[in-house]
């Protein structure tokens, strides 16, 4: 009998985890509502972009202040190495290897040579970036609430968001997307255009929340 309450139980919490769970629209604005709240955040970004031309993959040591500054610094990629700096005009870079790493350059936001595959770049890499772009394409989105699953040791709300006008949202026909369950923050998405190949993806791990980040960091290359 013991055992058969526990599962009862156990069905119960599942099923009331998951009913509050399975409004995308709810989720969303408790992601804007978190991200408002934070000052800072350090994280492990991988990140994928398929291109017409070329695809890019890389992992970096992210770092994120307010108003908007970014740190990067390629963990993996055809970049290894290097160091991107933005606080708030050009991003400066400091290459990984050879002799073009005894310089540091300065390049506009939108500059090729600091974007990705799909002309994403510094800008377009933070969660309050993210948040913004899916609340201005909601009414363009139609959402399924998926299941709660553990991603990155975290439990996880998965939604499946599909588009009416894959037009209209840079070519994204559908997309995986996974949301802390606890903490509202953005952990991976995986985005698709009409074929079914997917052309961008982020994935966000080892996650810190307002840690003490000293302005030097995203001002200098040496820490």
């Amino acid at each position: 009998m013991n055992r058969r309450i526990q599962h009862v139980v156990l069905l119960l919490i599942v099923s009331a985890s998951c009913a509050t769970a399975q409004s995308y629209e709810e989720s969303l604005a408790r992601m804007q509502e978190r991200t408002r709240a934070l000052r800072t955040y350090t994280c492990r970004f991988t990140s994928f972009s398929r291109g017409p031309e070329k695809t890019d993959q890389a992992t970096f040591s992210y770092y994120f202040k307010k108003p908007n500054w970014v740190r990067m610094e390629a963990l993996s990629g055809k970049n290894e190495g290097s160091i991107l700096l933005y606080s708030g005009k050009d991003v400066r870079v400091k290459p990984g290897h050879g002799i073009l790493s005894w310089f540091s350059y300065s390049f506009a936001p939108t500059h090729k040579y600091v974007c990705d595959a799909r002309g994403n770049g510094v800008l377009q890499s933070s969660w309050g970036y993210y948040i913004n772009e899916h609340l201005e394409m909601k009414h363009l989105t139609r959402s399924a609430f998926q299941s709660v699953e553990t991603l990155d040791g975290r439990k996880a709300l998965h939604f499946l968001l599909t588009s009416d006008d894959p037009q209209k949202t840079k070519s994204i026909a559908r997309e995986d997307l996974w949301i802390d369950a606890r903490e509202f923050l953005l952990i991976q998405y995986k985005q698709y255009d009409t074929t079914g190949t997917m052309i961008q993806s982020g994935f966000y791990q080892d996650c810190v929340i307002d840690s003490e980040l000293n302005d030097r960091l995203f001002t200098e290359f040496s820490k």
